[in-house]
């Protein structure tokens, strides 16, 4: 599961993904997964769909927080980590994978604390499927996380931000 922090409850986990074109382009979100409650090893059913620009460098940040309300300001809930890489790392991975008759591309990234080095954080796991609609020129990502923090502590009959 994700990195465990606390003995009592598991995170309710939820990636945001930003994407960013080009040297000089801002982040932009893309999208969120829904939150999966309760757990260190999350498959979100949400996916993303995005284009791919092959003659341009397209980023993306995947962020990963622990939601504790309702509320859709980030601020409000935990961050369990991040991971960064472009469109094309993920696309020119070697490890394909064949499911069902579709061939997908799946690469395991380290989540480490926003802005600092690869730590103990867990892993994000990307599956990407390029779209084949004449131009393959769209990709499917799938996403799941594996030894996420433990953020919520449980006292009494509540839960409370860690």
């Amino acid at each position: 599961g994700l990195r465990a922090l606390d003995k009592f409850s598991h995170s309710d986990p939820m990636c945001v993904l930003y994407t960013k074109c080009g040297i000089r382009g801002s982040w932009v979100e893309e999208g969120r997964t829904e939150s999966v409650k309760n757990t260190g090893d999350p498959e979100w059913q949400k996916s993303f769909n995005l284009k791919y620009y092959f003659h341009q460098k397209q980023s993306l940040r995947f962020s990963l927080y622990d939601v504790d309300s309702k509320s859709t300001d980030l601020g409000d809930h935990d961050n369990l980590g991040t991971a960064e890489c472009t469109l094309a790392q993920i696309l020119a991975t070697q490890e394909n994978k064949m499911s069902t008759c579709i061939e997908y591309k799946k690469v395991s990234l380290p989540l480490s604390p926003y802005q600092h080095s690869p730590g103990d954080c867990g892993s994000l796991l990307v599956r990407a499927v390029e779209v084949s609609d004449g131009t393959r020129d769209r990709v499917t990502l799938d996403l799941t996380a594996q030894n996420l923090d433990k953020k919520d502590l449980v006292v009494g009959d509540k839960a409370h931000r860690g």
